[in-house]
């Protein structure tokens, strides 16, 4: 899946405390400003958005295009009894200290969701859209 394509599937995009998050009709993409330290008031705001657009099952994907950090709680404020979160992707554009701290990150997600680190974002895109459709076709058939 390229670039354009991904754009055109985008059904929304929404900003909140320097961060953007675009919607997807089964994944959302995130990005957070450069420097910016996410705490519990954005995972209030992030998990009330995933409450309202995706239903279904779903992905996550960090587009680590610049760097921030997190704290655990944002993580466990936001995915907690999610049970419609199905994987995750960092998109750490081939930085080996974005992949260590994503990678570190990682271990505060739920042990039942995948998890995926790609160098692109269309990498990403690709494999959280197949993660889903995968569910989907096991849940179906």
């Amino acid at each position: 899946m390229n670039q354009d394509k991904t754009n055109e599937e985008q059904l929304e995009r929404v900003y909140s405390n320097g961060s953007e998050y675009e919607i997807h009709k089964n994944f959302i993409v995130a990005r957070f400003a450069e420097g910016i330290d996410h705490g519990l008031k954005e995972a209030t705001f992030v998990r009330q958005l995933l409450a309202d657009k995706f239903q279904g099952p779903f992905g996550f994907i960090a587009d680590r295009r610049n760097s921030y950090s997190i704290h655990p709680e944002y993580i466990e404020g936001v995915f907690e009894d999610f049970d419609n979160f199905k994987c995750i992707a960092w998109v750490t554009y081939a930085s080996p200290i974005k992949t260590e701290a994503s990678k570190h990150v990682a271990a505060y997600f739920p042990n039942d969701v995948l998890r995926g680190f790609f160098d692109t974002l269309p990498e990403a895109t690709y494999w959280v859209t197949t993660q889903i459709n995968q569910y989907t076709n096991l849940r179906s058939g």
